[in-house]
This record gives structure tokens, sequence and C-alpha cells, in this order.
């Protein structure tokens, strides 16, 4: 309801506001002559102007117990599963070990925990992934997958039954030493192209990232340990606070669904 509200006035406004050159930064890579990417940003940009004081909204995050949405969609025959909670900021001094751990959770494909329990040994899906997306304020943690309609809350069970256990006893010496061998072998793969390398740089620029960021990349994940992962593992999975969000059709799950948190029902 709220887009047709929009005005031309409200467009120009928030573009006045957010895009602005102290809140700007140009990342250039090819082959070029940075004496003639300067002169060419200068014969473009020079007379932008600085707008009125910019500032990030402030954020509340409340944090409660466990929370599904459900959205009622009686045609399907399967029920799309999203769960997450707060995540980190992405400097966060534990960033790396974050990632690393997230890995071998649910982001290494067929070897991570929650692929192994979900599909290989339940059979309820075909896909389960898990991530960390670690922004300027704390991103999101997110589960995302799919199972046929009468095994939903089995699913969700089994999720947070992956979670809890993970939580406390953290992963396995060989899935760290994959892990690691995984995130120092594939990092040449991030400066393959222009757009890639780029990439890595605005990111520094961004998040604030350090100025060795690049150099010391690999050296961040190799100098993981055990301890570390179990530690934040700990320290940053909550599955008695998940917020979830289940399309598909109600009246084949969602009395038993309520076993598991509160449940709130939603319109689209």
């Amino acid at each position: 309801d709220s887009i047709p509200l929009i005005s031309r006035k409200d467009v120009i406004d928030f573009h006045a506001k957010y895009y602005n050159p102290e809140n700007t930064s140009f990342i250039v890579v090819g082959h070029i002559s940075p004496d003639d990417v300067i002169d060419t940003i200068y014969k473009l940009f020079g007379d932008w102007k600085k707008s009125s004081e910019f500032s990030l909204p402030e954020f509340k995050i409340e944090e409660k117990g466990n929370h599904f949405y459900v959205i009622d969609r009686s045609d399907l025959t399967q029920s799309q599963i999203r769960l997450g909670h707060i995540g980190i900021v992405r400097n966060n001094p534990d960033y790396f070990p974050i990632i690393l751990d997230n890995y071998i959770l649910g982001g290494g494909g067929f070897s991570s925990r929650l692929m192994e329990r979900i599909r290989a040994q339940k059979g309820y899906t075909y896909g389960i992934t898990s991530s960390f997306s670690a922004r300027r304020f704390p991103g999101p943690f997110t589960i995302s997958t799919f199972t046929a309609t009468q095994t939903t809350t089995e699913v969700i069970k089994e999720i947070l039954y992956v979670l809890e256990d993970f939580k406390h006893n953290g992963p396995k010496q060989k899935e760290v030493f994959d892990a690691i061998s995984f995130f120092t072998g594939s990092f040449p793969l991030k400066f393959e192209t222009p757009s890639s390398i780029a990439r890595q740089y605005i990111e520094i620029e961004v998040y604030g990232l350090s100025d060795d960021y690049i150099e010391t990349y690999q050296e961040n994940f190799s100098q993981i340990k055990k301890e570390d992962l179990n530690r934040v593992s700990n320290q940053y999975l909550f599955p008695q606070k998940m917020i979830g969000v289940i399309v598909g059709n109600k009246d084949e799950f969602l009395a038993e669904l309520k076993s598991l948190g509160d449940v709130e029902e939603m319109g689209v």
C-alpha cells in the first residue's frame, strides 16, 4: 500500500540525502592510468556539492524466544523455510572464525552439518544452507531450506537440534582442517577478474577493514584453532532465539509448529 504513495519529491529528497560525496567511494581496476582516472572523476564529479549532515538511522533489535511467522499457501505441496537471528557486523574481530564456523555448520555444501543431518540422514530436503551476512550494522544469520509439507515441523526440529549440538560441542578437528584448506585454497579466486578485485577493495573501504586485510587474509584463516570455533559457536549461535518464516499449507503443520515457539499467521 505504501508504494503508490511515494512521490517524485520523495525520491529526489532521498537521493539528495543519501547519495553524496562524503558517502561515496570510487574503486577503479583495469589497465588504466591513475592520473587519467583522477582527472575524469574531477571532470564528472568535481562540482558535486555536499548535502546536509549525513547520519545512519538507528536500529533497535528486539530479542525474544523462537517466533515463527506462517504464510498460508494451501496450493503448495512443499514448504519454504527461513530461520535466523541477528548476526554480526563486518569488522567484528571474530569475523574469520565465525565464517569458518558457518562453513562447517551450513555453508560448505554437502560436507556441512545441516546438509549431512537433514538431507543425507533424514532425506527431508535436497538442499539447506546457512550464512552470516556481515554488514555495517549487525546483519542476519540465516538458514534456508525447503521440504515436503508433511515434514515441515520435523525439519525445523532437526535444524534446532543441529544448532544446539553445534553451539555446545563445536566442530571436529578434521572439519576445522578441511574448512581452513577450503578458504586458504580458494583465496586466489577472489582476484580472477577486475570486478572481483574491485569487490575486495570496496569491502575494505565500506566496512573500515585494515589496510593489510588482503595480505593477511590467508593467515587469518590458517591460524584459527578448534578452540576458537568452539568459542564462537557458543557465543554467536542462538537456537532458542530464532525467527522463522514458513510459506506453505498451514493445515498440515501449524498445530505441531506451536510446540517449538510462538506462531503468528501473516497475509501477503
